[in-house]
């Protein structure tokens, strides 16, 4: 259970640490709102587009709005100390340990490390063991893959990319309608953001 409370912080003090948390994008409230349905939801890209910190950021939205910190299971399955242990293991554990009862939110990173996953989360979801289940991989093609004949009817799938230029002129301060059509100063704002 050390391994877990390593990945969730939240467990001892309620909060995600600030650093983990990251820039607040238009996918995060995208998948806030799907929070209502049961699916699955499996969130792809290319390494480091944000998925993890999208994940964080449901964390801290769900914590924000009272579900306890004890509900909320993040497993990363980069973690070589999790290797060892199937997803079931791991859950069981989380279960006996903290939280018996199954109205939970289950987040895993980086899925497609853990052979068998797919029939793992299928079982879970069928038997309604977890309020909702979030999934990332870095690989879209291995995951479609693998989820696509076992999760069938049981996923929304979301693709996050990297941030876009107008993402990284709102998170700079520079807001601009049009980037065809600027002033020189804001411009040369956009210029120095590049350098900072």
């Amino acid at each position: 259970m050390r391994i877990l409370a390593d990945w969730n912080v939240w467990w001892e003090k309620n909060e995600v640490p600030l650093n983990l948390l990251g820039q607040k994008r238009g996918i995060s409230d995208e998948l806030i709102d799907l929070m209502e349905l049961k699916e699955i939801k499996i969130i792809t890209g290319v390494r480091r587009s944000g998925k993890s910190t999208i994940m964080y950021q449901i964390i801290e939205h769900l914590l924000n709005t009272g579900v306890p910190s004890k509900n909320i299971l993040l497993l990363n399955f980069e973690d070589a100390a999790l290797a060892h242990y199937s997803p079931e293991d791991i859950y069981e554990s989380y279960l006996s340990e903290l939280n018996p009862a199954f109205d939970n939110f289950v987040f895993i990173d980086e899925v497609q490390r853990k052979e068998g996953w797919e029939s793992w989360i299928r079982k879970k979801y069928d038997l309604k063991h977890a309020t909702n289940f979030y999934v990332t991989g870095s690989s879209a093609s291995l995951l479609k893959k693998e989820y696509s004949t076992l999760l069938t009817g049981r996923n929304i799938s979301e693709e996050v990319f990297p941030m876009s230029f107008r993402e990284f002129l709102d998170f700079s301060g520079i807001h601009v309608d049009n980037t065809e059509i600027i002033s020189t100063e804001t411009r040369s704002k956009v210029l120095a953001s590049f350098t900072r």
